[in-house]
């Protein structure tokens, strides 16, 4: 991944389990602690109208290796 690149992790669930704590756990491991969390949101389908998912975008602020 080029330095400044973007990951976005998503996924079609609403659970805590499979997203916060996937992020939390991620950016506590030895490949996360290059990366940054820009931003995160859950979305209710309630809110919506449409299935209920997660998003989070992630930044690299120095380089892998």
């Amino acid at each position: 991944m080029k330095p400044d690149g973007k990951l976005v992790y998503v996924t079609c669930s609403i659970l805590i389990e499979e997203n916060q704590k996937q992020i939390e756990a991620f950016l506590s491991s030895s490949r996360g602690e290059e990366f940054k969390l820009e931003t995160q949101n859950l979305h209710l389908s309630q809110e919506t109208g449409f299935s209920g998912f997660f998003m989070a975008s992630l930044r690299l602020f120095k380089i892998c290796g």
